[in-house]
């Protein structure tokens, strides 16, 4: 098992600023216990390995890489490792649909069968059969997964699974066969699981918002994600495949095993991403780097801003980050979907901790968060001016059943000696 300390080379140190620990408030000799808790998970052949970051102030205080990005080749994994990040797509998707609705283009409560008419007429998948949609689906409920959407893996609905599978509807694929207008084309052609606003189902949804920006642009999303995000915030790395320079950089994807003893490689979830994708889906699909994704991120918890770069404004940062649902609503949507999430609301593309109290772990109220499908997960937490992830290639989450991602939470925040709370 490796494990160091993987110090951002000249690629990166223009980017960030590498603090010494005591200077923002945490111990050196409680960082160093992080090695220890991730340890296991890959002695226990639970994990490949993993990259851990943490940044506080704006400034890089811990970027550690523990295995391998292959175990075979015993190829290590680096801060310049590549990872697939599924659905940690989603937050950048929202992101450009928050620049684009501050340039006046749409309003969040549209329909967004008034920019994309095939959504005109959507039917609802109930006991007795389908039924009519009672009311049209809002960019602002494809943002916060209450749409009546899903996903052809979820279990809420074997029936509507199973459409969705025939249709061979499901984002995380990489296809060379049809873009992302013929996806959601074919989506719209689906039932809902519910009535567009009354539950939380994770689903499509940002793949309609990305169709969004290309209707309102006539860009492709990638391009517009491109000129729009990665270029200004100088993500080197980060696309919808790899490049020639980059694509050694790759790491693994792995699948665990049904006995959660192990896992195996697998090509089988995103495909080959040496090739172009001709669907660039708004909910899954990018590669990244933890420095990469740290811009992002940073971008988030600066409000809009990154290096003199603004691409939102504070008040716009902040709607997106913030719980979309009342208090009332909020809990039937996420305790009934995500029990595991208590005092856990949802903003735009992540969730957002309303009550840590409730949720009952290390943190703080307003943390915005999310993860991806092959063990990826970040969070900004605005209270204590922080940004921690852990990014690793394994499907599926370790969160669910290893518990990976809170652990990592639990030695992040037990290392901060000042809080910028106030109680």
């Amino acid at each position: 098992m490796r494990s160091h300390t993987a110090d951002l080379d000249s690629n990166h140190n223009n980017r960030f600023t590498i603090a010494d620990p005591l200077s923002i408030g945490f111990c050196e000799d409680r960082l160093a216990r992080i090695t220890p808790a991730i340890r296991p998970f890959i002695e226990q052949n639970k994990i490949p390995g993993a990259l851990t970051l943490i940044a506080r102030e704006g400034a890089l205080v811990h970027c550690q890489s523990h295995g391998y990005a292959d175990v075979d080749t015993k190829t290590p994994v680096t801060q310049d490792t590549v990872f697939r990040i599924f659905s940690m797509t989603k937050p950048v998707t929202a992101v450009t649909a928050m620049m684009l609705y501050e340039e006046g283009l749409f309003s969040l409560d549209d329909p967004i069968a008034q920019y994309l008419p095939a959504f005109t007429d959507m039917r609802v998948m109930t006991p007795e059969g389908l039924v009519p949609a009672k009311t049209p689906i809002t960019i602002r409920q494809c943002l916060t997964h209450s749409s009546g959407l899903t996903y052809s893996m979820m279990p809420d609905h074997p029936e509507v699974a199973r459409l969705y599978g025939e249709a061979q509807v499901n984002e995380v694929y990489r296809r060379e066969d049809w873009s992302l207008e013929e996806h959601t084309l074919r989506l719209a052609k689906l039932p809902l699981i519910a009535q567009p606003g009354t539950a939380w189902r994770y689903s499509e949804g940002l793949s309609l918002v990305a169709r969004l920006i290309e209707v309102l642009t006539g860009q492709a999303f990638g391009v517009f994600l491109q000129e729009r995000i990665f270029n200004p915030l100088g993500m080197i790395d980060t696309a919808y495949q790899t490049t020639e320079s980059n694509a050694h950089r790759l790491a693994t994807l792995y699948e665990q095993s049904p006995d959660l003893e192990g896992f195996a490689e697998t090509s089988q979830y995103g495909g080959d991403f040496t090739q172009p994708a001709k669907l660039q889906a708004g909910g899954a699909g990018l590669v990244s780097t933890a420095p990469d994704y740290l811009c992002f991120a940073q971008m988030l918890l600066n409000e809009g801003e990154f290096n003199g770069t603004r691409l939102l404004s504070p008040k716009t940062a902040r709607l997106l980050m913030s719980d979309q649902f009342d208090d009332q609503l909020s809990e039937y949507l996420l305790e009934e979907a995500r029990p595991l999430y208590k005092g856990v609301g949802h903003g735009f593309a992540g969730t957002v901790v309303t009550n840590n109290q409730l949720r009952g772990c290390l943190g703080s109220d307003g943390e915005y968060s999310w993860s991806g499908w092959a063990s990826t997960n970040f969070w900004v937490d605005p209270k204590e001016q922080l940004v921690a992830m852990v990014l690793t290639q394994l499907i599926p989450q370790p969160d669910q059943v290893l518990g990976l991602k809170e652990r990592f939470r639990q030695v992040v925040y037990q290392a901060l000696t000042t809080s910028k709370e106030t109680i």
